[in-house]
């Protein structure tokens, strides 16, 4: 019953021990770009249209945008 314990204790330790790779900061800065622009141009056609899609886009973008803030602050 516990025949891959020993295999399951190998990966975790392997797992433990990679090392994290931290994006490029100019690939941040054209990925922060990128959701800002979007942000602004879908709250722009909200204004005109009110198209649910875009509510729905505009909260994607606002979650990534949320997300990359919080990792801006770990890096830091």
């Amino acid at each position: 019953m516990r025949v891959n314990r020993p295999a399951v204790k190998q990966m975790n330790t392997e797992k433990r021990n990679q090392v994290a790779v931290i994006p490029l900061t100019d690939d941040l800065q054209k990925f922060r770009e990128y959701i800002l622009t979007n942000i602004a141009d879908l709250s722009q056609s909200l204004r005109r249209t009110g198209r649910p899609a875009d509510w729905l886009l505009l909260a994607k973008f606002t979650m990534s945008r949320l997300i990359l803030f919080n990792k801006e602050g770990e890096l830091k």
